[in-house]
């Protein structure tokens, strides 16, 4: 995993009034955190019940392997960067576990946490909020939509595929990732919702190139202060005789001549389904996400270890 910042802020900026430069924020974490010296901020809640949206608060995840950077990890940077209510963009692709990680975050610091798949289907009104008949028929109500909820009571609010969407929902987070930190309800009265400083905008974006996807507009990428490329390590969670076998897969499907994908999320699949319901059904299962007689190889790499 690396940790990048965008080409024209070389510098990670702290939402209270500090600015560090890249190395001196990121490496290593721990001794930046004694320096900014950041404490339980008010924002995050004791418990559950404190928080408005206290039923949006996970109250139970998966178990999650941190990955490494430098001589800290991506949970600590980013523990960091929610103290800091700093903008946080994770890259990689499909299935390594970006959106585990973020909710993983909002698990451990108890924050509201919301996902929103931009893949396309999602509109303006579904984010903003819209006007609504009143059950009772007469006239309308105005709804305010996920993300304005977020931003008026705060929480980790995760935009998926954000390279994916469409450019009208892109330009509505330009003045909400920006200092100002806040969306204009046009739709409604002209409303100025401002960002509860409880608030933490995050996005995923698979690489540029994946169907549907297109580059990011470079003045909404700038807005991000953190930004983590995600790799795939998929063979780290399998036993040490079946690794090889999924180094060789996936140093096949990098060169081409294996048609299909494996990812982290892919191979714990495997071993979830090899408990559940044994060897070969795994296997099986597990060769559907390939292509054609690449399936036959990936079969063949399986039985060699198992």
């Amino acid at each position: 995993m690396t940790v990048k910042a965008t080409e024209k802020r070389p510098y990670i900026c702290s939402r209270c009034g500090q600015t560090f430069t890249s190395p001196e924020a990121l490496n290593p974490v721990r001794h930046n955190c004694a320096k900014w010296n950041l404490g339980k901020e008010k924002h995050i809640p004791k418990t559950y019940t404190d928080h408005h949206l206290a039923e949006l608060i996970p109250r139970r995840d998966k178990v999650y392997y941190p990955q490494s950077i430098s001589d800290s990890t991506d949970i600590e940077i980013l523990k960091v960067a929610i103290e800091n209510r700093l903008n946080i963009l994770l890259l990689g692709e499909t299935g390594i576990g970006k959106t585990h990680c973020l909710r993983h975050l909002a698990y451990q610091t108890k924050l509201p946490y919301m996902r929103v798949n931009l893949n396309g289907g999602t509109t303006q009104e579904d984010l903003i909020g819209q006007w609504i008949p009143k059950k009772n028929g007469h006239g309308f109500m105005w709804v305010d939509g996920v993300l304005t909820r977020m931003i008026r009571y705060g929480g980790l609010f995760v935009c998926d595929e954000i390279n994916a969407a469409n450019a009208e929902i892109l330009f509505i987070l330009h003045s909400l990732l920006d200092d100002e930190r806040r969306v204009v309800l046009v739709q409604k009265d002209g409303e100025v919702v401002k960002a509860h400083k409880g608030f933490i905008f995050a996005a995923t974006m698979n690489p540029t190139g994946y169907e549907g996807t297109k580059p990011l507009n470079l003045a909404l990428f700038d807005r991000f202060d953190v930004i983590l490329e995600f790799k795939n390590y998929a063979e780290k969670f399998v036993s040490s005789d079946m690794r090889e076998a999924v180094k060789k897969i996936k140093q096949g499907v990098a060169d081409g001549s294996i048609s299909g994908a494996i990812s982290t999320r892919g191979v714990k699949q495997f071993i979830r389904n090899r408990k559940i319901f044994g060897l070969e059904v795994a296997k099986s299962i597990f060769i559907q996400k390939f292509e054609g007689i690449h399936r036959e190889t990936v079969e063949h790499l399986l039985d060699t270890i198992c």
